[in-house]
């Protein structure tokens, strides 16, 4: 039996989602719950919003609105830290943002894998070892 980790969603491909050639797959496993959010992500689309509408178009309505959240807690600040601390060994720590840090510090805490398209999450998780997806344009 085959034991699938459910995902993080990552801002990036979030933001690609509905025209990635697996759309309808993504679909379903947000729909059953595989797929979950952090409020970092949620700040991060909420900032795009220009009104109160798109807020909650972007904040409270389908797709976000089924995914589970993956909160935040004193241990992923923490590690978050250390990540970026590891990232400035390998000479690149000013690549990853602090929404990028933080996502991958949610993720391997909640041992999630990370669904993505964006480089810099790459980098982290080269750093981390981390399961990652990088979403199919």
């Amino acid at each position: 039996m085959v034991v699938v980790r459910p995902w993080l969603v990552h801002r990036s491909a979030l933001a690609r989602m509905s025209t990635s050639p697996d759309a309808e797959k993504w679909s379903r496993l947000i729909e059953l719950g595989q797929v979950r959010i952090t409020t970092t992500t949620l700040l991060e689309i909420g900032h795009l919003a220009r009104s109160e509408q798109e807020w909650s178009e972007l904040v409270e309505d389908v797709p976000v609105v089924h995914m589970p959240l993956a909160t935040l807690t004193p241990r992923t600040e923490a590690r978050a830290l250390e990540i970026q601390r590891l990232v400035l060994r390998g000479g690149r720590h000013r690549a990853p943002s602090v929404p990028d840090l933080l996502v991958a510090a949610v993720a391997e805490e909640a041992d999630l894998t990370v669904l993505h398209a964006d480089n810099d999450v790459d980098l982290i998780t080269r750093t981390t070892g981390q399961p990652v997806e990088r979403l199919r344009a």
